[in-house]
Order: structure tokens, then C-alpha cells, then sequence
């Protein structure tokens, strides 16, 4: 009798599933060493951002001091150092000042980046006294006041301003100061009346310190004793500084 095949016998051998297992595995080790590449790129580029930042940051922390000494010296020579956006290399930086606290702030910014530095220093009103001491009317003057200088090279002087009571209708026609020489400040007949901001000449005070005159304060008729005045200076940088005096 004739035998008949067997149809249920497996046809697949055992080579053909070792290579269905090596290309799986191929294709895994593929995805991860695709995924190392990309975890690595990630990290590389985390990194070099990070150093970018610190970079700029630094930059950034540089030039807010720079507006420092920058601002420092502006106030030394007389002059307000508000500033915005100066550009200096990189970057910019602003400086922002608050006299009446003897605050100086600068802001340096490089792109993105921002560092704030903030210092207190002298400004005009630290290194100039108005000293009334021994300040007293004659006739349409007053004399004896004088204007002490201690710090800064060049503070200067913008603008007075002068009050009395009781007020009479007086008014303030002159006012010269003897530095190295005699300056006219403002020399008005018509005159200001008590309590005007008067935009006088600038003057600069010497740069050595000591002791500057304010040789005359005229007014338009004599001034008669009693009276109590009040007097501010403004300097340049922004700041002010006054004084009172009885005239007995």
C-alpha cells in the first residue's frame, strides 16, 4: 500500500527564524542608538545654551558697572548722569539716579540679558554747604553768605531759589558770586519775587575745595531787619540743597 505525505508537517525552518530575530534586534539597536543620538544632541545643545546665558549675563553684569563709573564720574565733573540705552560694546546700559538718597542705579543689557547694579555716592548737595551762619541784610543786600565746597571736583549750580516773610513786595534784581573771578549769575531790573525758581548763569564751583563768596544778593529796595529767608540751590546732577537764616 502506498504511503501519502504528511501535509501538516512545519514548513518553516529554524534559520529562517534566527534571521527574523537578528533584524529585530538590528532594528532595535537602531532606535536606540537613535535615541542616545538625540538624548545627547539635546544635551549638547542644553549646555551651549547654558553657556550662552552665562555669557551674556556676565556681559550684561559688566556693563551695569561700567554705568557706575560711568555715572560716578558725570556727577564728579557737575554734570546729571541720567542716561538711557548708551551703547558700549556688546550691549547697553541706562543709569537712573535718586539724589535726594545719594542712589546711583545702572541697568546693563545685552539682548535678552539683564543685570542690575545700584551704589550710593556724593552728589552736589553732599559736597556743597549753603552756610547762612553769619548771613545779614544791608540796605538792598544781603551779604555773608558763602557757598563751602568739601567733595567732588566740579559740582555745579543751575538755578536759586530765594523766599522771605514777611513779604513786602520786595524783589530780587542780582546775584554775583567771587570765584576766581566776579560772576554775574542774573541781573534782572524788573526783578523776581518771593519763592521763583530763578534759572540763573551756571556756575561751576573751583576745584580746589574751600570757601567761594556769594559776593552780592541785591534787591530792588533796602530790606528791613526781621524778615526770615529761605534759599535752595539745585545742582546739575539733579540734586538740592537749602538753607534759612533770621535776619536780626
Amino acid at each position: 500500500m502506498q504511503t501519502m505525505p504528511n501535509h501538516h508537517a512545519s514548513s518553516h525552518s529554524p534559520a529562517g527564524g534566527s534571521r527574523g530575530s537578528a533584524v529585530l534586534m538590528a532594528v532595535i539597536a537602531l532606535l536606540l542608538f537613535a535615541g542616545l543620538g538625540s538624548t545627547t544632541l539635546a544635551i549638547i545643545s542644553t549646555q551651549q545654551a547654558t553657556r550662552t546665558t552665562t555669557a551674556t549675563m556676565d556681559q550684561a553684569y559688566a556693563l551695569a558697572q561700567a554705568g557706575i563709573e560711568y555715572a560716578k564720574h558725570e556727577i564728579d565733573q557737575g554734570d546729571d548722569p541720567s542716561a538711557a540705552n548708551v551703547a558700549l560694546g556688546t550691549g547697553t546700559f541706562t543709569i537712573n539716579t535718586n539724589p535726594d538718597a545719594g542712589l546711583v542705579t545702572a541697568i546693563g543689557t545685552v539682548g535678552d540679558a539683564q543685570k542690575t547694579h545700584s551704589t550710593t555716592t556724593n552728589f552736589g548737595k553732599n559736597c556743597v554747604v549753603l552756610d547762612v551762619a553769619e548771613a545779614v541784610s544791608a540796605g538792598p543786600n544781603i551779604e555773608n553768605i558763602k557757598l563751602i565746597k568739601s567733595c567732588l571736583s566740579m559740582p555745579t549750580i543751575v538755578a536759586w531759589t530765594i523766599s522771605w516773610t514777611p513779604d513786602l513786595q520786595e524783589k530780587t534784581t542780582l546775584l554775583q558770586i567771587q570765584g576766581d573771578q566776579l560772576y554775574t549769575l542774573y541781573n534782572n531790573p524788573l526783578g523776581y519775587p518771593s519763592g521763583t525758581t530763578i534759572d540763573a548763569t551756571d556756575f561751576t564751583m573751583p576745584n580746589n575745595n574751600g570757601v567761594t563768596p556769594v559776593n552780592k544778593w541785591k534787591f530792588d529796595q533796602n530790606l528791613p531787619d526781621g524778615k526770615t529767608f529761605f534759599i535752595t540751590i539745585y545742582f546739575k546732577d539733579g540734586s538740592s540743597t537749602s538753607s534759612s537764616f533770621v535776619d536780626n
